[in-house]
Formats: structure tokens, C-alpha cells, sequence
């Protein structure tokens, strides 16, 4: 068995779908908690390359407030000098320009901003529950070409625009060159993520209070196991008095 963390709030994507959309308040408090996973990502040297509403993930915390936890690292890599970012993948509709250069161009490497375009598209979705691409049967040729060119419609919300700031912030997130795309730490200092400062207070106490549960809740299951009652196993006694293999021989 495989024991997972219950994500007792689901994903973010049938949020959003269920609200139709985010008030801007709202989606501050949960996108910062985007951005600094992604900061802390990237400073890691990280490329997550699946970014997207389904794999944010929903946790209540003591105080019944939302805490969001990136999931699905199945596409995720390392960056280093001697590993490029070149393989084509992710969802297409998330794809950055650049990861289609990367197999038309003799096959030249991108980097972890391509995490910055998917977010863009997330937080596109998040305020308007619309996709900035959307993808429709037999015209991914179309799709393609909008994507290569950030080509999007301006995002409204049930037909309202969203506001100025926030439709800034997606254009600098949804840049066609990723030089002039934002990284998360300029993300995090943008006029749209500082023009809600008790979001984000909420934001940061809700992530500090929870990570301090892990540790607590951490430490008091490393002490409980240190008090279990302690019972030799017979058959471990035999292997070591009989000079036995204590491993299963390699399977060649």
C-alpha cells in the first residue's frame, strides 16, 4: 500500500469551475501559494513542465482556511550543466512557444520559465474559468499557431474585464520571449500580487502555521515509534548467528 495526503478540498480546477471563476481577493490568496511553490522549485534548480489547475491540490488546515500543495511531478526535472530541459511535454495547451522550438530548431533546450507560461495560463483560468487557449478537435494546428504568437482574448469574467493589474500580470506571464517573462521571485513583487496585502498576510500565515503542524506532528510520530515496545525478530536472530545473507540476492 501507498499512503497519500487526503486532499479533503479537491483540485483547484473544480474549484474555479464550481465558482465560475475567482474573485481577484481570492485568487490572490491561492495563486501567491502558487508562486512561492514555484519560486521555491526553481531555486532548487527544478522544472516542474505540467503545470496547471489539476495538479494544485486543496487541504483544509486547523482553521478550516485553504492551503495549496503542487502535485504530480511525473514530467518534473532537474536542470544542470549536464541535463538540458528538451523533451516535449506537458499539456498542450499549457506548452510555452518555446517548447515547440525546442523540436523544430534542432532540438534546442528551454528552460524552467516554461513553468511561468502554464501559470499564466492558470491564473488566465483561475479569474475567468475560461482556458487562454482553448483547445478544440481537428484544429490543434490553429491552437499551436495562437500559442506561438500569445495570441489570447483579453480575460473577462462572466463578460466583466478583470482588473488592469491583473490583466497586466497575465500579459508579463504569457510573454511570447521568455527573457522578458517574469520569473516567480518578479512575479511575487508584481503590483496585482502587492495590492492585496492582507491576502497575502492570510497567505503567509496559513503556510507558515501549517508547515510548523508538520514539524510538530513530525516529531511526535518520531517519538511515539521511539517509545514502541521492541521485540527481537526470531528469524533475524538466526540469520545473524548463522553468518546468513541478510539481503535478497540482486535480480540480474
Amino acid at each position: 500500500y501507498i499512503g497519500l495526503e487526503y486532499a479533503d478540498q479537491g483540485d483547484l480546477f473544480h474549484k474555479v469551475r464550481s465558482e465560475i471563476g475567482l474573485d481577484e481577493p481570492i485568487a490572490r490568496f491561492l495563486f501567491f501559494q502558487a508562486l512561492t511553490a514555484v519560486e521555491y522549485l526553481h531555486g532548487k534548480g527544478i522544472a516542474h513542465r505540467d503545470i496547471k489547475l489539476e495538479n494544485f491540490l486543496l487541504c483544509s488546515t486547523y482553521d478550516n482556511q485553504s492551503i495549496l500543495k503542487l502535485a504530480d511531478f511525473g514530467l518534473a526535472k532537474i536542470k544542470s550543466p549536464e541535463t538540458a530541459l528538451r523533451t516535449f511535454c506537458g499539456t498542450l495547451n499549457h506548452l510555452a512557444p518555446e517548447v515547440f522550438y525546442a523540436q523544430i530548431r534542432d532540438h534546442k533546450a528551454y528552460s524552467e520559465k516554461i513553468d511561468m507560461w502554464a501559470l499564466g495560463c492558470t491564473f488566465y483560468t483561475l479569474l475567468t474559468c475560461q482556458a487562454a487557449f482553448i483547445r478544440t478537435p481537428k484544429e490543434e494546428e490553429v491552437l499551436i499557431n495562437k500559442i506561438m504568437n500569445a495570441d489570447y482574448p483579453p480575460p473577462r469574467r462572466q463578460g466583466v474585464p478583470v482588473s488592469k493589474e491583473a490583466e497586466d500580470f497575465t500579459a508579463k506571464l504569457i510573454a511570447k520571449n521568455p527573457l522578458t517573462r517574469l520569473t516567480a521571485k518578479q512575479a511575487l513583487q508584481h503590483p496585482w500580487v502587492l495590492m492585496g496585502p492582507n491576502d497575502i498576510a492570510l497567505a503567509q500565515k496559513v503556510i507558515k502555521d501549517y508547515s510548523k503542524t508538520l514539524i510538530d506532528s513530525n516529531d511526535n510520530d518520531v517519538n511515539k515509534a521511539a517509545a514502541l515496545p521492541y521485540q527481537e525478530d526470531e528469524e533475524f536472530e538466526i540469520a545473524v548467528n548463522e553468518n546468513l545473507p541478510m539481503n535478497p540476492p540482486e535480480v540480474v
